[in-house]
């Protein structure tokens, strides 16, 4: 009869650990199908150009890209439909703006559930319809590292496009020249994204009439491309612009203000100093004022206090001298000034 209970013992045991075991894996399972990208197609109006994507999960404001700034990064147009655009998101993504530009004027949608990969078709009037069923014909696109390429180009040039592809096999990653055309920033620069494989390319111009010489032997990373008005180029895998010294921003807020950060950008590019909300934290100086270093490309500020749940608002956005220390007197969220000398308060 001991034996017998033994037994009986021994094995619910192990079909408990084979439960178990089964749960845990049901559960990675699960975990693994969350994260699997998902393509996102939009279709947008036949005036909005520079079709871009804004994408996060709700629930904990995570966003899909690591490093970027708003308004996020370009979809890629498909051949074998137009009209559409796509790219792929991690798995967790279930909301997105597509945003771009009408008549030189920033576009945006609402934020838009998604539910899986998911096809966008976005009206005139900005609103949009969503299926989670694929209704563009031929096969789903590949999944491709991207990188960015960033140009300055002389003002002559108009309508900077970016022509790329592989030198060895000769794939190019657009379907015709003159390529992708590159989304505007301001002060004659411009972006554009192009896949991982392009170790050659070429910025153009005006109907791709003038141009760059083929630009080869490039890492699969983000460039920046100068360009002079007879097309010599000179490129940098560094932003030229950052090469500035750092500089050092005061700040005085109220006393209910605790841990005060700093959040600061380049306007109009949208470039960051920092990638997730609330930036970074100020130190404690002399005679009362916090201070921080920070780059000093930067030319936008928000100071933020509490968690960031409460800030300063963009009346300082693009209007900050470059490369100068400054003090900036927070007295409430309405209301803050900027100095580039320290104010006898």
């Amino acid at each position: 009869m001991k034996k017998v209970l033994v037994v009986l013992i021994a094995l619910s045991l192990a079909l408990s650990l084979y439960a178990q075991g089964a749960q845990e894996t049901v559960v990675e399972q699960k975990e693994e199908a969350k994260v699997e990208d998902i393509v996102v197609y939009a279709k947008v109006p036949a005036e909005w150009q520079y079709a871009t994507i804004w994408a996060w999960e709700n629930a904990s404001g995570k966003n899909a890209f690591d490093g970027v700034s708003w308004p996020g990064v370009p979809m890629i147009p498909d051949a074998a439909n137009e009209g559409w655009y796509y790219i792929w998101v991690p798995g967790y993504v279930d909301i997105v703006i597509i945003n771009g530009q009408m008549n030189g004027n920033d576009i945006q949608t609402d934020g838009i559930g998604v539910k899986g990969s998911s096809w966008i078709t976005i009206n005139g009037d900005k609103s949009a319809n969503v299926v989670s069923s694929k209704i563009t014909s031929g096969d789903l696109p590949e999944k491709e590292s991207r990188h960015w390429v960033y140009a300055t180009v002389d003002e002559s040039w108009e309508n900077p496009c970016v022509w790329a592809w592989n030198v060895e096999s000769g794939k190019n990653a657009f379907s015709s020249w003159p390529g992708m055309a590159m989304r505007p920033l301001g002060e004659g620069k411009y972006s554009a994204m192009v896949p991982d494989f392009c170790d050659g390319l070429i910025i153009n111009g005006n109907g791709g009439t003038v141009q760059t010489v083929d630009i080869k032997d490039l890492d699969p990373a983000d460039i920046w491309v100068t360009v002079d008005k007879d097309g010599k180029e000179d490129i940098s895998y560094s932003d030229p612009s950052k090469k500035v010294e750092n500089i050092t921003i005061y700040a005085k807020v109220p006393e209910e203000w605790d841990e005060p950060c700093l959040w600061a950008w380049s306007d109009p590019d949208g470039a960051g100093a920092y990638t997730t909300w609330p930036g970074a934290q100020f130190e404690m100086g002399e005679n009362g004022w916090y201070e921080i270093s920070v780059g000093g490309w930067i030319n936008s500020i928000i100071v933020n206090a509490n968690g960031g749940t409460i800030q300063t608002g963009d009346e300082h956005k693009g209007n900050i001298e470059k490369g100068r220390d400054l003090w900036i007197v927070v007295t409430s969220p309405e209301v803050s000034e900027v100095y580039y000398e320290e104010p006898a308060l």
